[in-house]
């Protein structure tokens, strides 16, 4: 579940910034924000009887409060706290349940996240989403010990994975690795430095 938050959180980010590179990488303090937004749902539903279509719900709802607001003064941007932290859960409990047909009517309004994009995202994550992407393995199969791999998977994936079997036994591992550094370092960062 954690994961979901997380993901549900770079894509909205992403979309109402325009940042389409960025990868949300939770910092320690975020760890336990989580945790305790996780536990509060737990308390008030149970974590069991909540779907993928909930928390999707509950995304777009703080999304909205937040975007329609001048934050400047605090932040320039909304920072995961301001979705999962204990106020905001105590906004989304007050809210008036009349009107959440219209949390919809919100998607696509300022960050461009439909409904259906977001399901589809969080249905794709597991516990070990940055883990290994099934699309990019199928690529890293295409040219394999050819000279075309390489190029391959610099032009069609987020290059070197250390859990990925393609990627431990590729010729070109330590180039595509160094590459991964210099190109993504956010995901290099999230698959050698994070704990």
């Amino acid at each position: 579940m954690q994961k979901k938050v997380w993901a549900l959180y770079e894509l909205f980010y992403q979309k109402l910034y325009n940042q389409e590179l960025y990868i949300y990488s939770p910092s320690e303090s975020a760890y336990k924000q989580t945790d305790n937004f996780l536990k509060l749902l737990d308390k008030q539903y149970t974590l069991e009887s909540i779907g993928n279509d909930f928390l999707v719900t509950y995304f777009i709802f703080q999304f909205a409060y937040w975007s329609e607001l001048d934050i400047s003064a605090y932040n320039k941007n909304i920072v995961i706290s301001y979705i999962i932290g204990p106020k905001a859960f105590q906004r989304w409990l007050d809210r008036d349940t009349e009107f959440d047909y219209t949390i919809n009517l919100f998607q696509v309004k300022k960050t461009k996240v439909t409904r259906g994009e977001a399901l589809n995202l969080i249905k794709e994550v597991n516990e070990e989403r940055h883990d290994v992407l099934k699309h990019e393995e199928q690529e890293k199969t295409r040219f394999v010990n050819t000279d075309r791999q390489l190029t391959n998977c610099i032009e069609n994936t987020t290059l070197y994975n250390p859990k990925s079997i393609h990627c431990i036994t590729c010729k070109e591992k330590v180039t595509c690795k160094e590459l991964l550094e210099d190109r993504f370092p956010q995901i290099f960062y999230h698959r050698f430095k994070r704990k």
